[in-house]
């Protein structure tokens, strides 16, 4: 799940992106009418520092976007904030590092489904961020669905920012590309559980979007057998992420 509570300044609008991680590449381009934060822009660059320090060390925080037409109702002062946002993060936790190189898209997603590690997962998040000194309050995050592209996770966040309480309903797309473990997520601001369809089916075409414009509108091929180590992570998808905390 991912809640962005922030985006204070932004400048000239750019939707798609490309970067390698730890060797792969990975593409993006934002939704329509989405704009992705640039470092090269100081304001923007302050604002994926402090977000991306929020997020934690166990992630690699690879894009931040923002709704561009509330950027330019922001720079004209109208509004304090930016309510409809989304990230592209890798995690660097071991377990889906291992699971994402040694295990095909489909064996991914079922045994991301059978292990559902994410309230867990959430709970540890708010400890950390309380350990900052935040206040904040996660709800039950839950899966909402599967398809042959991701698994779907829900779940709300609220956090005291500016002497109020903002709460952000998020959807994320957990999945595979180029061997990477992807996070694809968009959050909106006091959407209720109402936005939780359009949401979805949002962050549903994101994930099939971004797959095909990295894999070439192909789902990917399993790894070789003899990629596979006896005994991996592969073998055991009911169990593979019980220590997904590392």
């Amino acid at each position: 799940m991912i809640a962005l509570a922030l985006v204070m300044f932004t400048g000239a609008q750019v939707s798609a992106a490309e970067v390698k991680i730890s060797g792969q590449p990975l593409s993006f381009e934002a939704p329509d009418g989405y704009c992705i934060l640039q470092k090269n822009n100081p304001f923007e660059n302050l604002a994926i520092n402090v977000t991306r320090k929020l997020i934690g060390p166990a992630e690699i925080a690879v894009w931040f976007f923002y709704d561009c037409a509330e950027k330019d109702r922001l720079l004209k002062g109208e509004i304090s904030g930016v309510s409809h946002t989304g990230a592209v993060i890798v995690t660097k936790r071991k377990a889906f590092v291992d699971a994402a190189a040694q295990m095909t898209r489909a064996e991914y997603i079922a045994a991301l489904s059978h292990a559902h590690p994410w309230q867990a997962m959430a709970k540890a998040e708010d400890q950390r961020l309380k350990n900052l000194g935040l206040r904040v309050k996660t709800s039950k995050v839950k899966e909402i669905g599967k398809d042959e592209f991701a698994v779907y996770v829900a779940g709300t966040q609220s956090m005291y920012v500016g002497r109020r309480w903002v709460t952000f309903v998020s959807v994320s797309a957990e999945t595979v590309i180029n061997r990477l473990p992807v996070t694809i997520g968009l959050s909106w601001e006091d959407g209720g559980e109402g936005s939780l369809k359009p949401l979805l089916q949002e962050v549903r075409a994101l994930a099939r979007d971004t797959i095909a414009r990295n894999e070439g509108g192909w789902i990917e091929e399993p790894p070789a057998k003899d990629e596979r180590r006896a005994g991996s992570v592969a073998s055991k998808p009911a169990v593979f992420l019980q220590d997904s905390s590392q």
